[in-house]
């Protein structure tokens, strides 16, 4: 069975190659403002937000799909939805936004055996410097990698690849079925790419 990483569903990026964006919270969606776009209070790394700054302390692969609605972007595709590979966070942050407060900020680079869909490359990713990005000067709750990421590039094989399995979870989740069928572990679903987290517009 062919497995793989969790894929984020990438509605809105300025970047997303070699760049950072915003992510979830801060914006009061209750009873009829679900499409508020005012930010009304600080994110945190909480929930997804903090998911993806394990994901950046691990070095764990997350595949990307990019949708057309990134107007701002040159890498958009032109319509629905599309394909563009497997990233690695490697730099998240806070910073103050636009509106006065704090985002979270993460800054992905793409980690894929396989060309990306926007170039005529014959070829994957390959390891190359972190770009400087100057908002880090001023950025709050900075976190950078300790340790080798579990998906890296192999010299030796000359591809990108696990370096070390993901750690086991002890938590299940279900598949809601009443079949008898066992369950699936969170892990599982990991690694199978079963989880789709959406992502959301820049504030």
């Amino acid at each position: 069975m062919k497995r793989g990483p969790p894929t984020v569903q990438v509605e809105s990026v300025t970047q997303l190659n070699d760049g950072s964006k915003n992510c979830t919270g801060g914006r009061d969606l209750s009873g009829n403002k679900r499409t508020n776009k005012n930010q009304s209070f600080d994110q945190k790394f909480l929930k997804l937000n903090e998911a993806l700054r394990v994901s950046c302390k691990k070095g764990y692969p997350v595949r990307v799909v990019r949708s057309f609605k990134e107007k701002r972007s040159s890498y958009a595709p032109e319509k629905g939805l599309r394909y563009d590979g497997i990233y690695r966070i490697e730099e998240c942050w806070r910073k103050i936004g636009v509106q006065g407060f704090k985002v979270c900020r993460y800054l992905f680079v793409r980690c894929d055996n396989d060309p990306a869909p926007w170039t005529s490359d014959d070829h994957g990713a390959h390891p190359r410097p972190l770009p400087e990005l100057p908002e880090l000067k001023n950025a709050l709750d900075i976190t950078k990698r300790k340790e080798r990421p579990l998906w890296d590039f192999d010299e030796l094989d000359g591809c990108w690849k696990w370096i070390k399995p993901p750690p086991l979870s002890r938590v299940v989740a279900h598949t809601g079925k009443s079949d008898g069928k066992k369950s699936i572990t969170v892990r599982e679903k990991l690694l199978k790419g079963l989880f789709s987290i959406p992502y959301p517009h820049l504030q």
